[in-house]
């Protein structure tokens, strides 16, 4: 090589174009730069371009010296994500089998509980203050209509909550997740389903006829009673949303008129001595006739009363309260053996 010779072939024309960069094949050989002749055509349309090497002396190959290819293989991005999927798998059934059956295992001491709360509200019911005062002084002329009221109000939230007590009791997993417990729970709750609402009906019934019943249970000085009293008796009767009271009120209204009426018409003929026998005797057939429709009246108006509610209620009563002492019992029971 001459002095002044460049080591790097004749220098790039820096003006021209520059050609795409030609990737560079990797062999075991180091590349051999090709020649450029300089007497040599380019092809029409193409300026002739000298070959550069723009790769820096030390990235070149070295001889003998072993290939590493730059594009070796990567694991599947699929291949990955099913072995997660796979290991989530695995581990959501180990849990499963451990935390499942505890999930749904059932917890016979919150049944315990809860069917301790029914049978509590079950006995308020029937000793409280509300429905128990609802039954005894339904006749009683010496509790006011204001005073009865109170009473029915207590009964109606002593039966919401012994409502609320059983859904409570369903709730529980000691009663729905036992077979046993749930079919004596679905018994329990269709005769509540029956008592229940015919307690509330009765409620209804008792609050609109007290009145009446308290004051014509023992009738005295019946020349006494006025029309205005009557229809003040009767009045929350007619307009009642109970069919019992809806009915009887108009009809005890006019029996007990009609029967009042005629009596003060047989006393004064009574008493009256210008009366001839006969006249007295059809003024006393008058009044006799009166105070049977009236009495024939006021009995059916009680047997209606007694074969819907006072019947139906004493007799699906003693069956709930029968199937809360069996639930009771069982529940009990598996509350200790889980103890």
């Amino acid at each position: 090589m001459q002095e002044n010779e460049n080591p790097f072939g004749p220098q790039p024309n820096l003006d021209a174009v520059p050609a795409p960069e030609a990737s560079t094949p990797v062999v075991d050989q180091p590349v051999a730069q090709p020649v450029v002749d300089a007497t040599a055509q380019p092809a029409i349309g193409v300026a002739a371009q000298p070959v550069v090497n723009t790769q820096p002396a030390s990235a070149q190959p070295v001889a003998g010296a072993p290939v590493v290819e730059s594009n070796a293989k990567k694991p599947s991005k699929g291949l990955i994500i099913g072995i997660i999927a796979g290991v989530v798998v695995v581990v959501a059934i180990i849990l499963g089998i451990i935390f499942i059956p505890m999930l749904f295992a059932p917890d016979y001491e919150d049944a315990n509980e809860k069917i301790s709360a029914f049978h509590d509200a079950v006995s308020e019911v029937n000793y409280g203050d509300g429905c128990s005062s609802v039954g005894n002084e339904f006749s009683d002329k010496d509790v006011s209509d204001e005073e009865y009221e109170k009473y029915a109000t207590k009964c109606l939230e002593e039966l919401e909550k012994m409502n609320n007590a059983l859904n409570e009791l369903g709730k529980s997993t000691g009663v729905k997740n036992d077979k046993e417990h749930k079919e004596l729970f679905d018994k329990l709750k269709a005769s509540h389903d029956i008592v229940a609402p015919k307690m509330k009906d009765y409620v209804e019934l008792s609050k609109a006829s007290h009145s009446f019943v308290a004051n014509t249970r023992y009738i005295s000085n019946v020349e006494k009673i006025t029309d205005t009293q009557i229809d003040k008796m009767t009045e929350k009767m007619s307009s009642s949303s109970n069919k019992i009271a809806k009915e009887y009120g108009p009809k005890l209204n006019s029996a007990l008129k009609a029967y009042v009426k005629a009596y003060k018409a047989y006393k004064n003929a009574l008493n009256d001595s210008s009366y001839s026998y006969s006249k007295y005797a059809e003024y006393r057939d008058a009044y006799y006739e009166k105070e049977e429709e009236f009495e024939e009246i006021a009995d059916k108006f009680s047997k209606a009363v007694e074969e819907e509610y006072t019947d139906a209620i004493e007799n699906e009563g003693d069956n709930l309260t029968d199937i809360a002492n069996e639930l009771e019992e069982k529940i009990f029971r598996k509350y200790l053996d889980s103890e």
